[in-house]
């Protein structure tokens, strides 16, 4: 009952809200802040496991308007002719920091809006400038340009293994899903046009990621599976363990010293199997790059066959090589720099990925897999993958969507230049399917030319040779390669009011009415910015089609639309406003501490944003539902005993609780003094009245009340 309406015009103040949550007992259902029976208006669902808050995007789905906190308090209000209902400025101000910087409003702030409206968009530019801004900015690049929803067996077919290397998987997982997000960042920074990450040549690495790029070079798959290892083919070399003789990893991995492949494992020294040789092993010649990632990179020796004279072949497996050698260091994974990815010239070796020493001081790569742009990530192609029969109309396809806003579909009337790529098989002309096909085929063949099946360069001479058709909306240009489908994308009519409708999205949980004057208006000042992706943040964010301040077409349209605080929104809130680095532990690198353990699992599983295939619009969850209830006020309850009188981590005392019950309603909330007066009544009397449970457990239960309410579970209240 956050909204009585999520698509109407008109909604339960937040105050109303907040009453009805005090009224229910919404603290009943955790147990330990129980403060007497729930009403007989109802029992709230036991809340379980704090993993019953739902699987991402399913949360709310057939929930109902009417589904989540409050549920039980009666019919929904009869809302009457829907007709626009102005937001207050305070409500305005507090709904665009929270979404780009996740704290409330000052006071200061919510004045000089009110004083002069041209305040806000000075104020957005400070929020820019903030490391919270770009916090927030990171996960939504990272989601916008598709580079998040994979796991680490999505790379196998571009490793044609699965991932060899790290031993980590979370950090490097972190990396690939990060990369472009900081690469899009970067640029902004170097006030490059946003048009950029689509040609971009450059991209955001960690000396691990820069490592993985180069191992996937290694070793290259054709069309028809056959699997090519340039490092064994070029690198005759066995390798070998040994513990007699302390071998430095720099001499290990030197094609110069004599000890080249030689790597120090002391835990051989002894039998680790009667069978496997002792001190020294020496694996079959050549070494391939996927055995060298894992004994370098990974510090861990692979099974191979051992054959002793006269013996059948025995499968030996030697312990990890102990930490004797930290190689691979924390600081692999976490110090970002801009890397260019460029070809090899005529004779000139490719980047060794296995050399990090090398790698942390470099600023190149130079491999022969071609990198440009969002869509040729690992990332990316991992989530979008082919095969035979597909051919990368998909991975095209997301392209599309992803640089300009549309899927190809019968609306697209333009003609390629050239039909030689078109499969007739697939979609003979006539079909139903060939009016999508003489496009899509055709424009697929940027990928097929430069990529095999596995995203490997492209050897088979037809293929590469064949051009690629942009056939899109209007335009129609053949290109030789790869780039040229970046330098179409960003030259492309449609780009601006793609990326406009994208953020336009993300700041009202809901696609904008591309007709509406107001929209042009923000397409127009985007392009004629030079495409400057913090002009087009100042001019929406204070527009009135994001702020409600005023009617637009897309208000009358779409309604005023109030959502709850999905995953990336309601983590940055509570870390922010409750001064707790990371809460919710979405950080690979983040040491949970174990009282925020439940606050962890439960985010984990809270509805994120994320896009479904040929779908342009994401997937948001903007509806309550029981199951998002009852894992908030699990989180809640965790928080609360955290964070009140506990002499470790705890900020309150339950023996001042007036300045308790102001932080939890001006910081927590982010309500202004001229909204506070009201809630902050409410939270002090549920404190009264749950004084007979003893005064800490009267603070925990007031600040879950606090914490459940509108302000914090629901954006721009």
């Amino acid at each position: 009952m956050l909204e009585h309406n999520l698509l109407g015009k008109r909604r339960l103040s937040p105050c109303a809200a907040l009453a009805l949550l005090l009224a229910a007992g919404v603290a009943g259902c955790t147990g330990t802040l129980s403060v007497g029976p729930m009403p007989d208006a109802g029992t709230a669902p036991d809340a379980g496991t704090p993993l019953d808050a739902g699987a991402p995007g399913d949360a709310g789905a057939d929930a109902g308007p009417d589904a989540g906190p409050g549920n039980d308090a009666g019919p929904p209000i009869d809302a009457g002719p829907l007709t626009f209902q102005p937001v207050s400025i305070d409500a305005a101000v507090n709904k665009a920091k929270n979404l780009l910087v996740g704290l409330p409003a000052t006071d200061a702030e919510v004045a000089a809006v009110a004083a002069d409206p041209n305040a806000l968009s000075r104020l957005l530019a400070q929020w820019i400038a903030t490391p919270q801004y770009n916090a927030k900015m990171l996960a939504f690049f990272a989601t916008a340009f598709q580079q998040t929803e994979v796991t680490a067996a999505d790379f196998g077919p571009q490793f044609n293994q699965d991932i060899p290397y790290p031993r980590n998987a979370p950090q490097i997982m972190q990396d690939y899903q990060e990369s472009f997000a900081r690469t899009a960042l970067e640029l902004i920074a170097e006030q490059q046009p946003f048009t950029s990450t689509m040609t971009t040549r450059s991209f955001m690495m960690t000396p691990a990621l820069m490592a993985a790029y180069a191992l996937i070079d290694a070793v290259s798959v054709d069309d028809l599976g056959k699997v090519t290892d340039h490092f064994a083919k070029n690198t005759p070399t066995a390798i070998t363990l040994e513990s007699a003789q302390a071998v430095s990893i720099a001499d290990a991995i030197n094609p110069s010293s004599p000890s080249y492949m030689h790597f120090y494992d002391p835990a051989i020294a002894t039998s680790y199997d009667p069978a496997c040789p002792v001190g020294t092993n020496v694996y079959p010649s050549p070494a391939s790059a996927r055995d060298l990632a894992q004994i370098a990179l990974s510090r861990s020796p692979f099974v191979y066959n051992y054959v002793a004279p006269g013996q059948a072949p025995h499968r030996c497996s030697p312990p990890p090589i102990p930490s004797v050698d930290a190689y691979v260091i924390p600081s692999d994974y976490t110090a970002w720099k801009m890397v260019t990815v460029r070809a090899p010239s005529p004779g000139e070796a490719t980047t060794r990925f296995y050399d990090l020493p090398t790698l942390r001081t470099s600023t190149e790569l130079v491999l022969h897999v071609s990198r440009v742009g969002y869509f040729t990530t690992p990332s990316f192609l991992a989530q979008w993958a082919t095969n035979q029969s597909n051919q990368a109309r998909v991975t095209l396809n997301q392209t599309l969507i992803v640089g300009l806003g549309q899927p190809i579909d019968t609306t697209n009337l333009t003609a390629p230049q050239s039909l030689a790529a078109l499969d007739s098989q697939h979609a003979a002309p006539g079909s139903v399917c060939y009016a999508c096909h003489q496009s899509l085929d055709p424009m697929r063949q940027f990928f097929r030319q430069a990529y095999t099946l596995s995203f490997s360069p492209q050897g088979d001479a037809s293929e590469a040779s064949m051009q690629g058709q942009f056939a899109f909306q209007g335009v129609s240009v053949a290109g030789t390669s790869i780039f040229d489908l970046g330098t179409q994308l960003a030259a492309h009519p449609m780009f601006a009011a793609a990326w406009v409708q994208r953020l336009c999205t993300y700041a009202n949980s809901g696609p904008c009415d591309p007709t509406d004057p107001e929209f042009l208006r923000l397409v127009s000042v985007f392009s004629q910015s030079h495409y400057s992706w913090n002009a087009l943040v100042q001019a929406l964010f204070s527009s009135p089609i994001t702020t409600y301040l005023s009617d637009t077409q897309s208000a009358d349209n779409n309604g005023q639309v109030f959502p709850v605080a999905r995953q990336e929104h309601l983590c940055a809130m509570l870390s922010n406003r409750l001064s707790i680095h990371d809460v919710c532990g979405l950080d690979s690198s983040t040491v949970v501490p174990a009282g925020l353990k439940t606050v962890q699992a439960i985010a984990a599983s809270w509805p994120a944003d994320q896009y479904s295939r040929g779908n342009p619009t994401p997937v948001l969850a903007n509806s309550p539902s029981l199951f998002m209830r009852a894992g908030m006020e699990n989180l809640c309850a965790a928080l609360a005993t955290y964070l009140i009188d506990n002499n470790t981590t705890g900020q309150w005392k339950s023996t001042d609780p007036t300045s308790a019950i102001h932080d939890f309603t001006t910081g927590l909330m982010g309500l202004n003094s001229d909204r506070a007066a009201q809630p902050q009544a409410l939270l002090q009397a549920h404190f009264n009245s749950a004084l007979g449970s003893g005064a800490s457990t009267a603070l925990k239960s007031t600040f879950v009340v606090a914490c459940l309410s509108p302000y914090v579970i629901g954006i721009g209240q």
